[in-house]
């Protein structure tokens, strides 16, 4: 077992041991003595911040730190009460800042165009133990939906959406796709650096399935690999290209399905089911 993985279980001091109480995300909860009774507890906001309760349930206040000594609070990692930073072995992250002060040290083969941002934002459920790359990447059940869903896309019928599926597939970038249910997955191919972080609701969005949100996605993906993601407006409908050329990708996969609700433009929720 790597030791990232691995959590504080107990500190022992002159009056005994007491033990980490943690949460799904390894964040310390509470402390125990040996007999059950609360020593501590911790509340945290969505980037770590830390409220600390003594016994009673009573806030402390003033400490910086904790009064039992413990050390170990945010999804496990040791506060630095003198500097207000949580060591994350790798680098230090800022709760104030709700990121890492440094740079990642693998740069974009974590699969996040932001080298300081904590777990994509998505700190409700994903943690980065060691400050390179997130943890964990979901239940199997969750990262099935991400190779089903890029094998319907590859399999749809239409070529411009397989010929994306292949691009992506062949790409020199490592690009990774996240679900809502907290799954990562990297893009099955051959990319070791670079590359997109692609959050995606396995759902749906409206009345578009959860592989038209896909394929639309995948485009802006496809756009950043080839480095020509056009923002401009050039034919003056008031969206961006970028975008008309996804809901394109998405019309296509409508399409060779037979889905329906397609989209004329951007602005279009696909609700009318015209099939303009």
């Amino acid at each position: 077992m790597k030791l990232s993985n691995k959590e504080i279980l107990v500190m022992v001091d002159g009056q005994g041991a007491k033990y980490h109480v943690h949460d799904a995300l390894g964040s310390v909860t509470g402390l125990v003595d040996e007999n059950g009774a609360v020593v501590e507890s911790y509340l945290y906001d969505v980037f770590g911040h830390v409220a600390v309760f003594d016994g009673s349930g009573v806030l402390q206040t003033g400490t910086g730190g904790t009064a039992s000594g413990n050390r170990f609070l945010y999804t496990g990692r040791e506060w630095v009460a003198e500097a207000g930073l949580y060591d994350y072995r790798n680098r230090v992250y800022s709760p104030k800042l709700g990121r890492f002060v440094q740079v990642d040290p693998i740069r974009f083969q974590a699969g996040d165009v932001n080298l300081y941002r904590y777990v994509g934002n998505w700190t409700l459920r994903l943690r980065d133990p060691d400050g390179l790359e997130l943890c964990p990447e979901g239940s199997p059940e969750e990262r099935k939906k991400i190779e089903e869903a890029i094998e319907d896309l590859e399999k749809s019928g239409s070529k411009k959406v397989g010929e994306m599926v292949k691009k992506l597939k062949d790409s020199p970038k490592k690009h990774k796709i996240q679900t809502t249910g907290g799954a990562s997955k990297n893009f099955p191919g051959r990319g070791e650096n670079g590359g997109t972080l692609t959050n995606w609701n396995p759902e749906g969005h409206g009345p578009h399935s959860g592989n038209t949100v896909l394929a639309h996605e995948l485009t802006h993906a496809l756009q950043n690999d080839e480095n020509r993601r056009d923002t401009s407006d050039q034919d003056g409908n008031g969206v961006p290209d970028n975008e008309d050329e996804a809901v394109e990708m998405e019309n296509e996969f409508k399409d060779a399905t037979g889905e329906g609700n397609k989209r004329k433009d951007y602005n279009d929720d696909g609700k009318s089911g015209c099939g303009c």
